[in-house]
């Protein structure tokens, strides 16, 4: 027994993952909580959002992200672009530098830049829509993207 006991452990322990995710820069989106807000002059999109950066444990090297992510607002139907969105991160900023295995939360809170046309309130406020948006990997210079999960505005009537 004990010699077969052996065998499954030289068995497991050269059974090394290498998953392709495993050195590579993913980015996703998390806890969207935006919202629309009606004047008499102007509709605003107001609120914040996390954008989650992560990198495999497998990578050989730390990767540094040098600007801030490209986010936008996008109909989920169609994918088309309703409007970029400005916002600012809290906390620490970019360039940042990730290391290998290592997980970044940046918080994101829209600026008062951020109005809609009329039209765009329509589009907006008829189904769900999505925040994406895409970050630069300097290491492989290819673009990064990454979409939330679709979701209702909150304000909208």
């Amino acid at each position: 027994m004990r010699g077969l006991a052996c065998l499954w452990a030289v068995v497991l322990a050269g059974c090394v993952d290498t998953d392709p995710d495993r050195v590579q820069l993913e980015a996703r989106v998390e806890n969207v909580e935006l919202a629309v807000e009606q004047t008499t002059l102007v509709t605003v999109l107001s609120g914040g959002l996390d954008v989650v950066l992560e990198l495999g444990d497998l990578a050989e090297e730390g990767r540094t992200v040098e600007r801030a992510p490209a986010l936008t607002l996008v109909k989920e139907s169609d994918r088309s672009l309703v409007r970029q969105i400005d916002a600012l991160p809290d906390g620490e900023g970019f360039p940042m530098t990730i290391g290998a295995g290592e997980t970044r939360r940046i918080s994101f809170a829209l600026t008062t830049e951020n109005t809609l046309h009329a039209d765009q309130f329509d589009v907006v406020c008829a189904g769900n829509v999505v925040v994406a948006g895409s970050v630069d990997d300097s290491k492989t210079g290819h673009n990064v993207p990454f979409d939330s999960a679709p979701f209702k505005l909150e304000g909208c009537p």
